[in-house]
């Protein structure tokens, strides 16, 4: 199993096991909706339309896969 799924169901069980009461502020976090919920949690995260579509053209222009140009966009 891969690193980053062991962690994300060792979240998922701190949830149900804990059991502490959920608190959602609304004033730091914007309004409780499936979108900002995933954002603070870190499942994902914003980027900038133009870099995303830089990458996705390199991608197909050097027929590289996802994991391929992301490892050459950070060396």
């Amino acid at each position: 199993m891969h690193p980053e799924t062991q962690d994300l169901i060792s979240r998922f069980r701190n949830y149900t096991e804990n059991r502490q009461p959920f608190v959602w502020n609304t004033e730091n976090r914007g309004g409780l909706n499936c979108w900002n919920l995933l954002l603070s949690e870190g499942f994902v995260q914003t980027t900038d339309f133009d870099q995303a579509i830089a990458t996705w053209k390199g991608i197909a222009r050097n027929c590289l896969s996802i994991d391929e140009a992301s490892r050459t966009r950070h060396t």
